[in-house]
């Protein structure tokens, strides 16, 4: 999973999501989307490795809230 800001925009977004990765099998998470929490903690204000470093220290599942563009 990789993440970045978008110039313009608020927030840490989706940039790229490796094959094979839990994201990827998983299958719910986009390219593009917007992460807002993780486990039900907003994630709007940090940076996109502060956000890696958190998901790296989750053991096993995580709930992600995300919001998508509609297009």
């Amino acid at each position: 999973l990789s993440l970045a800001k978008r110039t313009g925009s608020d927030g840490i977004f989706i940039r790229m999501i490796a094959a094979n990765s839990s994201a990827a099998i998983e299958g719910s998470l986009r390219v593009g989307d917007r992460l807002l929490s993780l486990d039900g903690e907003s994630v709007t204000d940090l940076t996109p490795t502060a956000i890696l470093e958190r998901l790296r220290a989750i053991q096993g599942a995580v709930h992600i809230t995300v919001s998508r563009d509609p297009q």
